[in-house]
């Protein structure tokens, strides 16, 4: 679905090397939320919902956002916390470290340490994707050569007009 969002979309697909460095992004950004996840949960607190820090565009301000949450959740020992939750951040970032930063495989790897509800919500909501996929089902209909005869036949008409 990323691959249509743009200002060509959706006639034109964006490659998928942009795609993964988009992915990445948004990935590195999540790390501190599921970091701060993994505290909550060891701490009997409930996690943070699905919708949590979608509007933090950069890496900076998650991790502004994230050090208020954890004032909020744990008052009495915000610096003990911190420090735990930076050996989390280092912990999941660590799991992509043999991979060159750029490329399919550390997206793969970072990608299995976050939540997909969480990234697929986190997408929806910056690139604005409405709930109908139309132009993305069409697009994979007619990449895999699915689309009946008569309709190609018909298209073909109409451009030769």
């Amino acid at each position: 679905m990323l691959a249509d969002v743009g200002k060509d979309a959706p006639r034109k697909k964006r490659p998928v090397e942009f795609m993964i460095k988009e992915l990445l992004n948004h990935c590195n950004i999540l790390i501190p939320i599921m970091a701060i996840n993994v505290l909550l949960h060891k701490n009997g607190k409930p996690a943070l919902t699905i919708k949590f820090g979608s509007d933090c565009l950069t890496g900076e301000n998650m991790q502004q956002t994230i050090k208020s949450q954890i004032y909020n959740s744990f008052p009495d020992k915000p610096d003990e916390i911190k420090n735990e939750f930076n050996e989390y951040i280092r912990l999941f970032e660590s799991f992509g470290e043999n991979y060159q930063t750029d490329s399919a495989e550390y997206w793969d790897r970072l990608n299995r340490m976050i939540d997909g509800k969480r990234i697929f919500d986190r997408l929806g909501h910056q690139n604005k994707l409405r709930a109908d996929y139309r132009f993305y089902l069409a697009r994979r209909i007619r990449e895999k050569k699915q689309i009946d005869q008569e309709i190609i036949d018909l298209i073909d008409y109409f451009k030769e007009k």
